[in-house]
């Protein structure tokens, strides 16, 4: 593959489709794309989980599974050279180097076994060709770049052991090591709190200023894609409905489903749950404490105080919202108080003490205590089909009466979540990420539990699902009296959700109360930033503000 010299867009797409071949037929997931992005421009794709954008993405840098996928037709020129008809050794001078994505899902994009400075140093060794020593200060340099607080203690941690958040700006670096002219980001803030999330959105605009790196920029959020992009187009069942510039788009949308889209948004408020309801989760000075180890005998020199001290209480019917930045302590919280996390302090579960109690002993309680993860492509098992990840549970907790009953359970809960049952039968990959989050979410309702926590349900969602969701979550909870801990960085959603609110910094509460109160009154500095941020964003998706 030769570069050709041309004064034309840095990268065209022309009349692209794509399909995956299926036992039941060949399924159609983009249909006749086409669009064009010059140098230092940024494209925004948009439109509803399933509606062909990450296919779109993967397709530029030949990334689609062969030969379970193919593309019936369409042109793919990267500065001037086809990429379609590109060999593999062509392709990997492109891959990481001239061309970077950042992937929607970083737990299952980042190697387990590796550390966080090997990933960001390989596209430094191998397109650079630059030594281990020589790599080590622009690996620093990168992970300040994207917020990772004190990286020399992070060089050696693996991704497990690092939040959501953390993880993808470990992405983001290795995506940004060798200042790609095209960057492909894949919800690349997803994960990411508010003022993270600006944070990372600057440091992009800034270095696509600095080097004239083009974007193609996918997400949900309709406020980033107001703020960053210079271009959208809107895509729905694999076409391109609409596309121009983005304030006419936002503006004077033509197309009636960019219109619902732009509509689409969680809305309400929950009134208060009663102080007499029956307590359901309790927790009182919880603390969890990882070790950080050092020199040749890996001794203990200090700890990451994920969670400092931590009293809650959940009660029937209640949800309460967990809100910080990104290894604030937020999931490590929820993974202790359902003792998937070994902590200390009292943890109880109504009004039984879960202190000492051994996994045999706790297995009846399992049922009752449930948790949506935050990475839904992690979670699910890729050699069981959607049916059979939604029934496992009932199986081991033997609930249904026979196969024919579980079937049942199983279709109702893929409804609950909007999810077509026929689909029951297809395995996770076949799904786009916000699917994957459904089922999930469909996995842990279907047991009808008394506790979930749950771990950024609506993260991988776009908005019209979320909103949907979030009134799923309020209709089950209302009618089977549920009790939620609802972990998020996207404050409206929070808003929508919750009764009362926990604010996390660096593993300790910074601020604890009823929702309307934390919202509309917030007392403490770190909580009031919080607040500008989200609803600055929101007034700038309605147009009442300009970034």
């Amino acid at each position: 593959m030769t570069d050709a010299s041309t004064s034309g867009p840095l990268l065209s797409i022309a009349d692209l489709s794509v399909s995956f071949r299926g036992s039941d037929g060949d399924v159609e997931a983009v249909r006749n794309v086409s669009f064009d992005l010059d140098k230092g421009e940024t494209l925004a794709l948009v439109g509803e989980s399933g509606s062909g954008k990450s296919v779109t993405a993967l397709s530029i840098l030949q990334l689609l599974p062969y030969p379970a996928a193919y593309h019936p037709s369409g042109s793919i020129t990267f500065g001037g050279a086809e990429l379609m008809a590109a060999t593999e050794p062509d392709l990997r001078k492109v891959r990481g180097n001239r061309i970077s994505m950042i992937f929607q899902e970083p737990m299952t994009s980042l190697n387990p076994l590796h550390t966080v400075e090997k990933q960001i140093r390989e596209p430094l060794l191998i397109h650079k060709g630059l030594s281990i020593t020589e790599a080590r200060p622009r690996v620093l340099e990168l992970m300040d770049l994207v917020g990772i607080r004190d990286p020399e203690k992070r060089l050696n941690s693996f991704p497990h052991e690092l939040s959501g958040g953390q993880r993808q700006r470990v992405m983001i670096a290795m995506a940004l090591a060798n200042d790609p002219e095209l960057l492909i980001a894949d919800e690349p803030t997803t994960a990411l709190d508010v003022t993270i999330q600006a944070q990372i959105l600057k440091l992009l605009q800034d270095i696509q200023q600095k080097m004239g790196m083009a974007m193609l920029f996918i997400t949900h959020d309709l406020g980033i894609v107001r703020r960053v992009a210079d271009r959208v187009c809107v895509m729905n069942d694999g076409r391109i409905v609409e596309q121009g510039a983005t304030g006419d788009v936002f503006d004077n949308p033509q197309h009636g489903y960019t219109k619902r889209l732009l509509a689409a948004q969680p809305k309400g408020r929950k009134d208060p749950v009663p102080e007499t309801a029956p307590i359901v989760m309790s927790g009182e000075q919880v603390k969890v404490w990882f070790p950080i180890k050092s020199g040749v005998f890996r001794r203990n020199v200090d700890y990451i105080k994920a969670v400092d001290g931590i009293d809650v209480t959940i009660r029937e019917g209640q949800t309460l919202g967990v809100v910080g930045e990104s290894g604030s302590g937020k999931t490590t919280l929820g993974m202790a108080l359902l003792r998937l996390q070994q902590s200390e302090g009292a943890i109880a579960f109504e009004g039984q003490d879960l202190r000492g109690l051994s996994n045999k002993q706790l297995r009846p309680l399992r049922r009752e205590m449930q948790v949506v993860f935050q990475d839904p492509y992690g979670s699910l098992s890729p050699r069981m089909s959607v049916g059979e990840i939604v029934e496992e549970g009932l199986k081991v907790h033997d609930l249904g009466d026979d196969a024919e009953g579980r079937e049942k359970l199983v279709i109702d809960a893929l409804r609950d979540v909007n999810l077509d049952p026929e689909s029951r039968h297809r395995y996770p990959h076949e799904f786009s990420g916000g699917q994957r989050q459904r089922i999930a979410i469909a996995r842990a309702l279907v047991l009808k539990p008394r506790f979930i926590v749950l771990d950024e349900p609506t993260s991988a969602l776009d908005m019209s699902v979320q909103a949907q969701i979030v009134d799923l979550l309020k209709d089950l909870q209302e009618r089977y009296k549920l009790a939620y801990m609802f972990i998020s960085h996207d404050l409206k959603v929070v808003r929508a959700m919750a009764d009362t609110v926990l604010v996390m910094r660096d593993g300790r509460v910074v601020e604890h109360g009823l929702a309307e109160n934390i919202f509309d009154n917030p007392n403490t500095p770190y909580t009031k930033a919080l607040m500008a941020a989200a609803f600055r964003m929101e007034a700038v998706e309605s147009g009442v503000v300009a970034m």
